[in-house]
């Protein structure tokens, strides 16, 4: 599913020297057994929709033994896109592999956190907490990621992986563009973001929002309506969520944890959200109180 110039990218992020670009299209199907899998899987999205039947396919197998020990530990997951600007990334549990790559089971009790180290690209722009959530900064590249592994009070750091912060999306999504909330219970933005085919792991932390009024419809002389002129939304004064914390307008109450609660009962909010230059809107109806004859109380 890659175009010519981000398998380039790959390969040479693999240290590749030379490759060889086969054919694309439908009969372009991946599998491949990760380090710490027992079965290859399906790594693409096939453009036909299905796997096609075809007659030839190159096959890499792995005629090593098994070599003993922990020799290398990686991220679950491989090559994890995150969209700069406050996105998190939640780092799941080491895999361990031997020197040929095959799984090793890590110990009950071992312990383990990922960090960055601070001589290393880009490690001051962007940070690790809690010992496993990765957030980005507001610059985009490529992040190399570490694993310090604790085990019988001897300890061993790995390189883990390779996080690639990007700033250039495909598109972004607010899902629903209206919502019906109360002033009791946030409701989640079903937020979600693609570079290219790729989905970020991304949230509304990386997005600017601004609250603003809809220009409304005016009626002429002769008693016709005349549409509403557009919204300016370079004009808007944008503000972020920040980390762990809270974006208040005149209206809502944005949360890091990806929900908006209104502030007022029975009232319509308009926000704006931008990444780069793409703005989305999403509209907040708030419910009336349900018992009239509480809100002075």
């Amino acid at each position: 599913g890659m175009r010519i110039d981000q398998l380039s990218h790959e390969l040479k992020n693999l240290g590749c020297v030379t490759a060889m670009n086969l054919d694309g299209g439908g009969s372009t199907t991946t599998y491949v057994a990760l380090p710490g899998a027992k079965k290859a899987t399906l790594r693409n999205v096939p453009s036909d929709g299905r796997e096609r039947k075809t007659a030839n396919s190159i096959l890499f197998i792995n005629n090593s033994g098994r070599s003993g020990p922990m020799t290398f530990c990686e991220m679950p997951e491989q090559n994890a896109y995150v969209l700069s600007g406050g996105s998190h990334y939640t780092i799941g549990k080491p895999i361990a592999t031997d020197e040929n790559r095959y799984p090793v089971d890590l110990p009950n009790d071992l312990t383990y956190e990922y960090f960055l180290k601070e001589d290393s690209e880009n490690s001051e722009n962007h940070r690790i907490e809690n010992g496993n959530t990765f957030i980005s900064g507001d610059r985009s590249g490529d992040v190399d990621i570490y694993v310090r592994i604790s085990v019988d009070d001897i300890e061993r750091e790995f390189f883990a992986g390779t996080v690639y912060v990007t700033d250039t999306i495909q598109d972004f999504s607010l899902g629903e563009e209206n919502i019906t909330a109360s002033v009791f219970d946030p409701v989640p933005i079903s937020f979600s973001a693609k570079y290219h085919t790729v989905e970020l792991h991304a949230d509304i932390a990386s997005v600017l929002w601004a609250e603003y009024t809809p220009n409304e419809s005016t009626i002429d002389e002769n008693g016709n309506e005349i549409p509403p002129e557009e919204t300016d939304f370079s004009t808007l004064s944008y503000s972020k969520v920040p980390y762990e914390g809270i974006l208040e307008t005149d209206g809502v109450i944005l949360s890091y944890d990806g929900t908006v609660v209104p502030k007022q009962p029975d009232t319509t909010v308009y926000l704006a959200a931008k990444i780069g230059e793409t703005v989305k809107t999403l509209t907040i109806h708030s419910e009336p109180y349900p018992f009239s004859d509480s809100l002075n109380h």
